[in-house]
């Protein structure tokens, strides 16, 4: 949604419907409801970044993590693999 900067208080019917619209379609990750306290604390600046943080709101693990437990995985199916050649050997398969 484009919100366009207006003087004297004032929001036309094109960024309304665009508000309204968010509102009923509520994302989320995209608005939440802040508490008259919060928006005190913050002077009254009712800026969304300051409320809103999307960047960073998904967090990964680290490379090097995905790695290791990929490595265990791998020695496991191979240890699994083994095991399962010497039961087809034992009975001849």
């Amino acid at each position: 949604m484009i919100l366009h900067i207006y003087t004297e208080n004032f929001i036309p019917q094109v960024d309304m419907n665009g508000i309204t619209k968010f509102l009923i379609e509520w994302k989320e990750k995209l608005s939440r409801f802040i508490e008259h306290a919060e928006l005190g604390e913050n002077d009254y600046d009712i800026s969304s970044s300051r409320y809103i943080h999307t960047s960073g709101a998904e967090t990964y693990r680290p490379l090097a993590e995905i790695v290791e437990e990929l490595d265990v995985i791998e020695a496991e199916a191979k240890a699994a693999d083994k095991a399962l050649r010497r039961i087809l050997e034992k009975i001849e398969v």
